[in-house]
């Protein structure tokens, strides 16, 4: 979605940069004026990237917010899951690069055993948006696996009438198992429902529904509120 918008944005400019070239060739009054009052306008745009960007942050922060609060809501939990027993803690972690090795699967954060990390340890987002497990725990970083490893798998419910799917990871992360005639829509809540993870942690929204490998089910993309390419830290729940 990113890429798509800095694309966007070029075409823009390039096009503004066309279309003020002409303007400045014609004579200022009439039609010349016009033109090249309005070729100012993109000028604007340009000037104002940086809060377009910030603005475009927000919204994805207000997505990932709404979701969560959507899948518990159709999970009927009472409370988030940041209300943790008291035997447990969320401590936040920084995502290594991994450029130019671009390992959607497999990404390391930098605590570890130092911090109480152990294996199969959850991994969210922002507290409630599940966004992987600890895999490998080293002194002092670890290992994530997430969903975009195509050895994930792992139990979902759907929406408000808690339909069951299978959550299979990959390039592009997949709902399977869903039985047809359930009472699921594109855009229902995904929340968790494996015993490896606490109940009810937001994953995403179903996609566009597709009739699986098998005639009894039916098979959806997933659609995560996040970019992984924007992820910088990661929340643990300990």
């Amino acid at each position: 979605m990113v890429r798509k918008f800095f694309q966007l944005t070029l075409l823009i400019l390039l096009a503004y940069a066309a279309f003020f070239g002409v303007a400045r060739l014609m004579p200022r009054s009439g039609l010349g004026a016009l033109i090249s009052d309005a070729a100012l306008l993109p000028v604007a745009v340009v000037k104002n990237f940086s809060t377009t960007s910030s603005i475009y942050r927000d919204l994805l922060d207000l997505l990932r917010e709404n979701q969560s609060l959507r899948a518990q809501l159709a999970a009927n939990t009472l409370t988030t899951p940041l209300l943790l027993p008291s035997d447990r803690r969320v401590i936040l972690a920084r995502v290594y690069s991994a450029y130019p090795f671009n390992d959607r699967g497999l990404l390391s954060i930098n605590v570890g055993s130092l911090e109480g990390v152990r294996e199969k340890t959850p991994v969210t987002i922002d507290g409630t948006l599940l966004f992987g497990v600890v895999e490998q725990v080293f002194k002092d970083y670890s290992l994530v696996r997430t969903m975009y490893d195509p050895e994930w798998k792992s139990a979902v419910k759907l929406g408000s009438r808690r339909v069951d799917a299978l959550l299979k990871g990959g390039r592009e992360p997949r709902l399977t198992l869903i039985v047809k005639g359930k009472p699921v829509a594109e855009g229902d809540s995904i929340y968790s429902a494996s015993r490896d993870f606490p109940y009810g942690l937001a994953v995403g929204e179903v996609g566009k529904l597709q009739s699986g490998q098998a005639d009894a089910f039916d098979e959806a993309p997933v659609v995560f509120p996040y970019e992984l390419s924007d992820i910088n830290e990661v929340y643990l729940l300990l």
